[in-house]
């Protein structure tokens, strides 16, 4: 009975030690499992092409072989083929110099991205050139160049800038259409206006309705302007809106744009037509809005339909 008993027992212990070897094998195993790390296979640089005429930055993002993604812009080595036209920071910001076109990568243990394009372009801010700082261009006086493709920046006493009314060179670029501002189309501008020289610079510009948008004006043709200049980063800047009447002219506080430059079209060739004021954001009544006269100063007021030069601010 004894025997039979110790037999028992036995085969229990030895089974019970069996059992823990197994055990342990899969515990060893799970963790090699948990311990494996994902594999990067590939990295994507964007943008993948872009214009630029200031500075850019680029971003990497890791591809694992577990299906996941990471931002890996920071750890990649980034190199620019022609460092002629444009050179980089490690960080994968990319310092346009001359007008021209290369390529970007970014690699690491041995896996390189694809290429991506930098095109830099003859800036679209008037009197800067590549390569410079932009504040080199601000309150540029060239009568000349406010009808070609780019847009003049003037800062007035409080460091405000404003940009002047767009050439219709610029808003082709752009791929603006000329349609009314309640169109439902959202890169529009209202008309084209000929400058002959005699209160603005030759050549044309365009002209914004306020239409399109809340009975304030807010995502109408004029503001909705400004807020692509914003989308664009346009010379740097995310922030560009509508000016207020007192922003372009106070003649009460003596403040403003005016007050600070005097006449723009004569000063710093800004287009400046006599009947062709430069719109505000500011309310006249409940169908208008406030305009200024940049050449002299005069305060009006035009409706939402009317036609007008349209100046953004970024503060």
């Amino acid at each position: 009975m004894k025997s039979h008993l110790k037999l028992k027992m036995f085969t229990f212990i030895t089974s019970f030690i069996l059992t823990g070897c197994n055990s342990e094998d899969i515990f060893e195993n799970g963790e090699a499992e948990l311990e494996k790390k994902a594999e990067l296979y590939d990295i994507v640089v964007s943008p993948s092409d872009v214009d630029i005429y200031l500075g850019q930055q680029y971003l990497a993002t890791g591809k694992y072989d577990d299906g996941t993604e990471a931002d890996i812009t920071n750890i990649v080595t980034w190199k620019v083929l022609d460092n002629i036209v444009a050179s980089s920071l490690s960080s994968g910001y990319v310092t346009p110099k001359n007008i021209g076109t290369t390529k970007i990568i970014a690699n690491i243990k041995g896996i390189t991205s694809n290429e991506g394009n930098i095109n830099v372009i003859k800036s679209l801010v008037c009197g800067h050139d590549v390569g410079n700082l932009i504040a080199t261009a601000i309150d540029n006086n060239d009568r000349n160049n406010a009808a070609t493709k780019c847009l003049k920046i003037a800062q007035d006493n409080k460091g405000n800038w404003f940009t002047s009314s767009p050439s219709i060179e610029l808003l082709n670029y752009f791929g603006y259409s000329k349609e009314v501002g309640n169109s439902g189309n959202d890169k529009t501008y209202a008309n084209v206006y000929d400058e002959d020289g005699t209160y603005g610079p030759y050549g044309k510009y365009g002209l914004f309705d306020q239409l399109g948008g809340d009975s304030f004006g807010v995502n109408g043709q004029y503001d909705r302007w400004c807020q692509n200049l914003s989308s664009i980063n346009f010379a740097g800047k995310e922030n560009w809106q509508r000016t207020l009447q007192t922003e372009l002219h106070d003649n009460v506080l003596t403040s403003g744009l005016y007050f600070a430059k005097g006449d723009m079209t004569a000063n710093y060739g800004w287009p400046g037509a006599k009947y062709k004021l430069y719109w505000s954001s500011t309310p006249e009544s409940s169908d208008s809005f406030k305009t200024v006269r940049l050449y002299d100063g005069l305060i009006g007021s035009a409706s939402f339909a009317s036609e007008m030069y349209a100046s953004c601010i970024s503060k």
